[in-house]
């Protein structure tokens, strides 16, 4: 007989196996076990002693083994047939001789000696003897063949039946096994033989092939199995009973016949009541039951099994946790036997589960098992019953914490989260609706803090199923308060897929939930990225970012949209550098669904393609894969698809993208960009590639609202001298959005426009702003060094000159033109495009000629001056260019300014500002085109309020020689024509006001408020601000100081042969002639006349002289001459005189002494007198030899000459004083300026007034502003209050002067410190707060310049000079200390061949009539000279403004009025202008139109005449 293969042993279930074992043996009877016989005893055989005939003796000799196969068939066919009918006594010997048959191949022989042997234990009277009984049944064991395969090739053997050996006649001897144990009642000594029976059954069980229906023998088989458990299991040992149940369960688990699984079932039975189950059999006992609970036929005897199990406690408690091994060892096979899960599950929910508190801790197995079913298949089968168990357990109580919380996952929710809904729809809402109202319940419960399980495996278990609209904000906070989408929480990503789908991308949901959400996700990707090592995180996260964008192509909400680019920032500031190159090209290839216009050509998209790499079709550029590596964000696969979108979209039907994806993606992009610049490097310049890429597919597709987006960030981009990038707000840009109709004050509807000015973007942070990073630089295509981070200016400026050249919309076209400008005086960022800047200055010259795009629609409120004015402001920068530029780029600057001259009246303003800029850095062209310009302001320019600008470039122009040259009388007639002009105008519109000889009435606040701040005016010089008294007063006063400037800067020759038309027209133009020349008009004659003949310098001139003798007697006289005041000393003793002639502008003052052959004989007598005479008069006639009248009457009268020229003056103290104070007027223009150093990163008052030193740029300014002079003792040049005895403001001061202006700089930082006395440094303000006019030296650093720095009432105008292009030290904020100033100081070679940009500030009021209110860059070796300039003119506007509500009145006008007293005085009477005086002096009134009044006063006018009868005495000569 073949044996089976040892069985491998199974895993028990520890302490409960024995329970089952106890159990079943209680069953059953106590009934003794025998003593084991041995096995191979048998009885001893006599074959001589044979009972019956003969022919019994004759079929016993034909059985013997010598005889042949059939001689001995025929034997046993013969004594089975006697048997049948007769008594033998010797039937054991008959057996004896047949039983070796049983081996023989005959199947025939053996079926008959098998018959044989069933008559023999039938007929055998001592069949009942143990020894007989053992014979028969140890022959039937082995010679019945049987053998059974492994259990691997049982598993395997469904189809291969021939591995199944049992033998053919087991039939047969199954009948005599049944018979020898009288149908299994006595199985006494077949037990525990050699071959027990129980081994034998079991061998044939597995003999038995149960896969086919009704298989021979195997119900009988079993049956009588049953039987002899039934009545033997007492007798059976544990090693009996298992390789039956063994047998058994796999004969049940594989039959085909029903029959054949029922009475397998009899027989776990009948080992349950009659014998026990041995614990390694429990589990497979328990999977037979379950697989069978549940199946109609079986239920009934199931069920009665396990209620056996379950009558006793312990008993019920090893069943359940039978039942709960079941479901976790049908794990560790192949699979999972759903039928098997299924009815344990089942039996656990109908038996158990209503009594599961009875047994001790038997829910937790129940819970272990069930999650860790769930979790191991996907059978909705087997989802559907747990959902129906745990439904029914919440039908009991549950509040032990134990059942919420295990760490082994046997726990409710650990169930519950397992379960899924998957299979059909049917099955789905069948589970679905057992779920409800379990998620139902677990709701109420932790809303009334009643639930005690874990809050985040419930927040797992409602985002497992889908959850009803009225639940997402209970979800959604437990999602944020259980970090359910974070790493580390099991299948994160899916949960991150799963709260995006429920909650995010559906459109009709709230938008604070979907707002949540992305708060939520942004959480997750900050932890992911810092967990991530290797990238692995980061290219999940790319996933499920590509899936979010994807599915916003058709977002609308701006609520979400602006979160959305939140997300995407954050995001990037945490993704890696060595990945972020991958996020930002995610970011870029949603623009490959940006629609291209329909003009835009498609050629164009070509151009964006990288030159390293080739077009691609549509279909390659999504098939082409790219290394981690070596991926470059180029949109050439973007310009195709979008081309391919534009040419495929009538052939695929959906939702187009909608625009606002695309603005917030551009936004992003900027946002991400400013940011980066001072945190990375590397992300910074990924990112202005992207930015410079999609603003070109922007302009090809001309998408304004993504090209706005892309420019705000690309438009701030600054750089330092050290090449470090940075990025700023933009400034100086007032004049340039007032031009666009752009400041919030003056535009209508702002929320119309795209733009404004100033602006707050929320998408440009205004925290990372003005932050260098050293570590992204400007590319430097000179440097042959390796330049890793550095962005190329050229891709920026290339950008901005096709949106210029290519107009696509008014917002874009002028947005660029206002913010480029700022951004061209950084000169550094496009030191290396010299061929975008000559292309830029063709398009501005182009434009400013009205050479404009032909698409270009001007909006309905702006016109084209306005459009010229902005192109002019816009013009200034590129003017610091001029080294790039050929002598034609430069003329054609010039022509494009006076045709804008030509255009209107509003765009003369900024073109003349513009031209007195180009007197400095263009002289030459300049020169060229002056007599055009002269022309052109002579001519075209009627506006009074470009009148001020026309005078400051005039001025400018004056102090320019080497641009007049070449100048004419002509030339030099048209420049005073044009001042000539303006005098009429002031002289005509003041008389029209009544302001002629009258007060000006100010109606505004001429001073600020004591500690108040100071306003600061911010409309454009172009804004007119209505014609007042105190500016016509500017524009007369300006006119003369024009007129002074130019006759000064004339040759004397030319002045000689231009006095007199000067001084005509002075006359003709004052008003009527009738009317008295005024005070103004009167000094300036005196001007006029003091220097056509002499280029002396006006300056005050003490009158000491030195007389020889020791003790001279003095007596002076004083006359009044026309507009001169005469002094006369004279020493009567030597005839020695002193003579001052005193006039408007200064005095002369002359030595006379008498020849000698003149002087008396008695002369030499007044050594010897001891007594001098009294001044006035002398007893004695010798002394009064030389007189003051002598001497008047021998110079100044004489034959021809009317009395009245000459008038006496009195002798009192009232003369004295007089003439005192007219000797204290000065005779030139003072001016004083503060100039205060504002060194890096200073901001404070006291920081800016402490400065003792400056950088070298400071000191090279200051030098060259004037000359350094030793205040101690300084009484010739005016120090506007410095100290000058002791020097307590300082050693030394900058001046400047000509022959008319003297001009003093209150430097700060020569002013000394005094720390312990004087820590505000209240000596240095008291001089700088009482100037009208400061100059700011500001290395700062700082974007916007505090108008109110320095306190003071009289803040009122501020010229500030910064560099066109910062240090880094001057931009990054933070203290500095003056020893850092020092170590940063530029050389003064930097400052000679640099620009600066100058920029003036005026306090709230102040009209806007200086050429640098919108700011101008001027090169480092003009600078001193350009803003000295400035300075004269702002400050001579100050003391106008200033003139205590009084007519404003010059130095020389107060000395006119003070001679005009002394004269009145002496008895003088005027005359008209009518008068015949003027007969007299033909040669130069000839062309004077006189209207004769009839009146007789000779006055101011005889002033004039006497002017021109010494101009013609003069030419006469």
């Amino acid at each position: 007989m073949a044996s089976r293969p040892p069985q491998k042993p199974t895993e028990s279930l520890g302490g409960f196996s024995g329970v089952f074992k106890s159990f079943t043996k209680s069953l059953k009877p106590a009934v003794p076990r025998p003593e084991p016989t041995r096995p191979d005893a048998r009885s001893p055989i006599n074959p001589t002693v044979i009972g019956g005939g003969t022919e019994q003796t004759k079929f016993f000799l034909q059985l013997g083994a010598g005889n042949s196969l059939s001689q001995r068939n025929k034997a046993v066919l013969g004594f089975t047939a006697i048997l049948r009918h007769q008594v033998v006594s010797t039937i054991p010997e008959i057996w004896y001789a047949a039983h070796d048959l049983l081996h023989c191949d005959d199947a025939g022989v053996r079926r008959n000696t098998l018959i044989l042997l069933q008559v023999c234990i039938l007929k055998d009277e001592d069949s009942t003897s143990v020894a007989n009984r053992l014979v028969y049944y140890r022959d039937i064991v082995e010679n019945c063949q049987v053998s059974s395969p492994s259990r691997s090739e049982q598993n395997v053997s469904i189809d291969h039946p021939e591995i199944f050996s049992i033998d053919p006649l087991y039939s047969y001897f199954l009948d005599a096994l049944r018979l020898v144990t009288h149908s299994g009642r006595n199985v006494h000594g077949f037990l525990h033989a050699q071959t027990g029976l129980a081994a034998f059954l079991a061998n044939s069980l597995a003999s038995m092939d149960s896969t086919k229906a009704n298989s021979p023998g195997l119900t009988s088989l079993m049956d009588f199995i049953s039987l002899v458990v039934e009545h033997n299991g007492p007798l059976l040992r544990e090693n009996d009973v298992e390789p039956l149940l063994r047998e058994t369960i796999h004969v049940a688990t594989r039959a085909a016949d029903p029959k054949t699984v029922f009475s397998a079932l009899r027989i776990v039975q009948a080992m349950m009541v009659h014998a026990y189950i041995p614990p390694s059999c429990v589990d497979p006992v328990m999977e037979m039951l379950s697989g069978a609970y549940g199946v109609e036929a079986f239920t009934p005897l199931v069920r009665e099994i396990f209620q056996g199990f379950a009558s006793d406690s312990s008993a019920g408690t090893a069943t359940l946790m039978a039942l709960c091994h079941v479901l976790t060892r049908n794990l560790c096979g192949q699979g999972c036997n759903v039928n098997v899960c299924r009815g344990s599950i089942m039996a656990l929910r109908d038996l158990f589960v209503p009594t599961v508190h009875t047994y001790e801790n038997s829910l937790l197995y129940i819970l272990k098992a069930l999650s860790q079913l769930v979790s191991s298949t996907d059978s909705p089968v087997i989802h559907l019953e747990v959902s129906r168990l745990v439904n029914v357990l919440f039908d009991t109580p549950l509040d032990s914490f134990q059942y919420w919380y295990s760490s082994s996952g046997a726990s409710i929710p650990d169930v519950l989260l397992a379960i899924t809904i998957l299979g059909t729809s049917e099955m789905t809402s069948k589970i679905a609706g057992e779920l409800r109202p379990i998620l139902a319940t677990l709701k109420r419960l932790h809303q009334q803090k009643e639930y005690v399980g874990d809050s985040e495996q419930l927040l797992r278990l409602f985002m497992r199923f889908s959850v009803l609209p009225e639940d997402l904000q209970f979800v959604l906070d437990l999602v944020t308060s259980e970090n359910y989408c974070f790493p580390g929480f099991p299948n994160w990503i899916q949960n991150c897929e799963t709260v995006l789908r429920c909650f995010f991308h559906s459109p009709n949901q709230d938008v604070s939930i979907r707002v949540q959400t992305l708060d939520v996700l942004e959480q997750v990707y900050e932890v992911a990225l810092s967990l991530d090592e290797d990238g692995t995180l980061f290219k999940a996260l790319q996933a499920i970012m590509a899936g979010l964008l994807t599915k916003l192509t058709l977002e609308t909400n701006p609520e979400v949209l602006q979160r959305m680019r939140k997300f995407l920032v954050n995001t990037g500031l945490c993704v890696p550098e060595q990945l972020f190159r991958d996020f930002a090209a995610m970011l870029c290839d949603c623009f490959q669904s940006l629609p291209l216009a329909t003009r835009a050509s498609h050629s164009a998209a070509s151009r964006l393609l990288s030159p390293t790499t080739s077009a691609l079709t549509p279909a390659q550029s999504q098939l082409t894969t790219v290394s981690q590596s070596d991926r470059r964000i180029s949109l050439a696969s973007i310009a195709s698809l979008a081309t391919f979108h534009s040419h495929h979209s009538a052939k695929e039907p959906g939702p187009k993208p909608l625009e606002p994806i695309f603005v917030m993606l551009a936004q992003t992009l900027a946002e991400l960009f400013i940011v980066t610049i001072t945190a990375s490097a590397s992300k910074a310049k990924t990112l202005y590639d992207a930015l410079c890429q999609v603003s070109q597919v922007a302009i090809e597709a001309l998408n304004l609202n993504v090209l706005m987006a892309t420019a705000r960030a690309l438009l701030r981009i600054r750089c330092t001298w050290e090449l470090s990038i940075f990025a700023t707000n933009p400034k100086d840009m007032s004049g340039l959005a007032t031009a666009f109709q752009r400041t919030t004050e003056d535009i209508e509807h702002p929320e119309e426009k795209q733009w404004l000015f100033p602006e707050t973007i929320d998408y440009i942070p205004e925290s990372h702003l003005d932050n260098v990073c050293k570590t992204l630089k400007l590319y430097d295509r000179n440097s042959a060094k390796l330049q890793v981070n550095s962005i190329d200016p050229e891709k920026m400026l290339d950008i901005v000159l096709r949106i210029l050249e290519t107009y696509i919309d008014w917002e874009i076209y002028s947005f660029t033109w206002a913010h480029f400008c700022p951004q061209l005086s950084n000169m550094l960022l496009f030191q290396n495009c010299p061929r975008q800047i000559i292309q830029l200055r063709a398009i501005l010259c182009d434009q400013l000629q009205l050479k404009l795009p032909e698409s270009l629609k001007l909006p309905s409120a702006m016109t084209k001056p306005l459009l010229q004015v902005a192109l002019v402001r816009a013009l200034t920068p590129l003017l610091a260019y001029n080294e790039l530029f050929s002598k034609y780029d430069q003329d054609m600057i010039i022509q494009s300014l006076i045709a804008g001259l030509s255009s209107w009246e509003k765009t003369a303003i900024p073109c003349i500002d513009c031209l007195t800029v180009c007197c400095y850095e263009l002289p030459m062209s300049v020169k060229k085109f002056i007599n055009t310009i002269l022309t052109k302001l002579q001519t075209k320019i009627s506006s009074p309020y470009a009148n001020a600008h026309i005078l400051e470039f005039l001025y400018v122009l004056a102090r320019s020689p080497a641009l007049t040259s070449n100048f004419t009388v002509d030339d030099f007639k048209r420049v005073f024509g044009v001042t000539f002009k303006f005098i009429q105008f002031c002289h005509d519109s003041s008389r029209s006001m009544g302001l002629l000889d009258s007060a000006v009435k100010r109606t505004d606040k001429v001073l600020t408020d004591h500690g108040k701040d100071a306003e600061v005016e911010v409309l454009a010089s172009t804004v007119a601000t209505g014609m007042t008294p105190i500016f016509l007063q500017y524009l007369l006063a300006s006119s003369y100081n024009v007129i002074a400037a130019w006759f000064l800067s004339m040759k004397l020759y030319e002045r000689q042969e231009l006095s007199a038309f000067i001084m005509k027209n002075l006359v003709l133009v004052s008003g009527p002639l009738e009317e008295e020349l005024d005070e103004q008009n009167s000094s300036f004659l005196d001007f006029i006349s003091r220097f056509t003949f002499s280029d002396i310098e006006l300056r005050m001139t003490g009158t000491t002289a030195a007389y020889r003798c020791d003790k001279p007697t003095l007596l002076k006289g004083r006359w009044v001459s026309g507009i001169s005041i005469i002094s006369v000393e004279t020493c009567v003793e030597t005839g020695q005189a002193t003579i001052c002639i005193a006039r408007p502008t200064g005095s002369s003052v002359f030595r006379f002494e008498i020849e000698t052959s003149m002087q008396a004989q008695w002369v030499e007598e007044f050594k010897d007198l001891t007594v001098s005479p009294a001044v006035g008069g002398s007893p004695d006639e010798k002394q009064s030899q030389y007189t003051p009248d002598y001497i008047s009457q021998q110079l100044f009268q004489h034959a021809g000459i009317p009395d009245d020229q000459l008038l006496p003056l009195p002798d009192d103290s009232a003369t004295n004083r007089a003439i005192s104070m007219l000797e204290r007027v000065p005779v030139v223009q003072f001016h004083k300026v503060g100039v205060m150093y504002i060194a890096p990163r200073q901001s404070t008052e006291a920081e800016i007034l402490g400065n003792q030193v400056g950088s070298e740029n400071y000191q090279s300014f200051l030098s060259r502003m004037g000359t350094l002079i030793r205040t101690q003792h300084c009484k010739e040049v005016y120090m506007g209050g410095l100290d000058t005895e002791d020097s307590a403001d300082g050693k030394y001061a900058y001046y400047w002067s000509d022959k008319i202006t003297q001009m003093v700089f209150h430097a700060t930082s020569l002013m000394p410190n005094n720390p312990d006395h004087d820590p505000l440094f209240s000596m240095k303000k008291r001089h700088i707060g009482n100037n009208y006019v400061n100059i700011f030296y500001d290395e700062s650093g700082r974007n916007n310049f505090d108008f109110n720095v320095i306190r003071s009432q009289f803040n009122f105008i501020q010229i500030v000079i910064t560099p066109h292009t910062l240090h880094d030290a001057d931009v990054t904020h933070g203290s500095v200390s003056m020893l850092n100033i020092l170590e940063t100081q530029r050389s003064s070679k930097e400052h000679m061949h640099h620009s600066f940009k100058v920029n003036l500030y005026r306090r709230s009021g102040v009209p806007g009539v200086f050429s640098t209110c919108h700011f101008k860059l001027v090169s480092g070796d003009r600078l001193p000279e350009f803003v000295r300039n400035l300075a004269l003119v702002a400050s001579h506007f100050a003391n106008v403004w200033h003139a205590d509500n009084q007519k404003y009145t010059s130095n020389w006008c107060h000395r006119m009025r003070q001679i005009e007293d002394l004269r009145q005085k002496a008895g003088a009477h005027t005359v008209s202008r009518g008068s015949d005086a003027f007969s007299n002096y033909p040669s130069r009134t000839a062309s004077i139109n006189v209207k004769s009044s009839g009146q007789t006063n000779d006055g101011n006018l005889k002033t004039a005449i006497t002017f021109l009868d010494q101009l013609s005495h003069f030419d006469r000569q």
